[in-house]
């Protein structure tokens, strides 16, 4: 007969806890990682490798975090953002802004200490082994009920090194509403932590970082006004999905509502129901909706259009020249133009009075 391991609650805390501890105890750190994450609002997953180094000092994290293409460096009073391909960096006070921190070591800690006073419901799976060697395998589950006929969770899976209590892997993923609505998203990130460095007595002093000498500051683009009502709208240049050229031009004698949107703004999905009802309400009454996306290939739309359920066309813009010509630098952005090719009016961003404001605008120039 089989033998069946069951693992104590009290023996998974302890685990927790000696990592815990650990890392609590350390004056620095310095590792390796790769990390996948799929972004929320597309099927679309981004990788990177990093080498993160972290000085812990009066209840601070400091850290100077180096990735493919981008380099991160906190001293514990301003958060410096280096862009290794342009040479170019930024300054942000405070740590607000940071893309990498959610990814470190040192948060994904800290969520285990909340875990645990929470008493998140916390298993001790079968030992994981990789190249002969057992790690302790813990799955974490913050969260797995259904809402509106959907399985909605966050269960995070954990695996520690048996001697040292250091994580070796870490995958989080979830899915569920985005709050006050309904748009259904679902993501992941999974990380691999390697080449483990502690208590470096030769560790670089973070706060006396220096910006390298060839990089130069980031200026901010200079935002130009949108386009003004009773000027003519500029020709675009797109392509639908079967690649067929569009042009802005054989629309005269409708009612167009450009919408420049992607895939990866939440707003622009806020405002896909605004947009069907539209569609439908004067789809065949000379007015027509011309979604422009600017960023996304034609795989990644007729995917997003599936899953969301979008029942106008979107067209693929080739380059950032329609961008530049109607001064678009949010998403989403729209513009409403008569019959004779004429702005009546843009619109920045989705709120809830945009289909009410957009609707009326509509009926005074079919």
């Amino acid at each position: 007969m089989l033998g069946v391991i069951i693992f104590s609650p009290l023996l998974t805390a302890q685990v927790l806890t000696k990592t815990i501890s650990r890392f609590d105890s350390l004056r620095n750190l310095t590792y390796k990682m790769t990390v996948k994450e799929k972004l929320p609002m597309t099927e679309e997953v981004s990788k990177d490798s990093l080498t993160a180094n972290f000085a812990f000092s009066n209840s601070q994290e400091l850290f100077n975090v180096v990735g493919q293409t981008t380099q991160e460096v906190y001293d514990g009073n301003k958060l410096v953002k280096i862009d290794l391909n342009s040479h170019t960096y930024s300054i942000n006070k405070g740590i607000n802004g940071s893309m990498v921190q959610h990814r470190m070591l040192p948060y994904i800690v800290n969520r285990l200490k909340l875990d645990l006073v929470k008493n998140v419901p916390i298993k001790m799976e079968k030992d994981s082994v990789i190249n002969d060697i057992k790690y302790f395998h813990l799955t974490i589950t913050s969260r797995d009920t259904v809402m509106k006929g959907k399985r909605v969770f966050l269960i995070k899976k954990l695996l520690i090194d048996k001697k040292s209590y250091l994580p070796i892997y870490y995958k989080s993923e979830q899915q569920g509403f985005v709050d006050g609505t309904d748009i259904f998203v679902d993501t992941y990130d999974e990380s691999h932590f390697y080449d483990y460095d502690l208590e470096r007595d030769n560790f670089s002093n973070i706060s006396e970082f220096k910006i390298p000498s060839d990089f130069v500051i980031k200026t901010l683009q200079k935002r130009k006004a949108s386009l003004i009502k009773g000027s003519e709208a500029p020709e675009l240049h797109l392509t639908d999905i079967a690649g067929n050229i569009f042009q802005l031009k054989r629309q005269k004698g409708k009612v167009v509502l450009l919408n420049f949107m992607t895939n990866s703004c939440f707003h622009s999905a806020e405002a896909i129901s605004m947009l069907n009802n539209l569609y439908s309400k004067y789809g065949k009454k000379n007015f027509s909706i011309v979604t422009i996306n600017p960023y996304d290939n034609k795989e990644a739309i007729e995917i997003y259009n599936k899953k969301r359920n979008v029942k106008y066309p979107i067209y693929i813009s080739s380059g950032l020249h329609d961008l530049d010509s109607y001064h678009v630098y949010d998403f989403p952005t729209f513009y409403l133009v008569d019959k004779k090719r004429k702005v009546i009016q843009a619109l920045g961003g989705y709120t809830d009075s945009t289909e009410k404001q957009l609707d009326n605008l509509i009926k005074q120039h079919l």
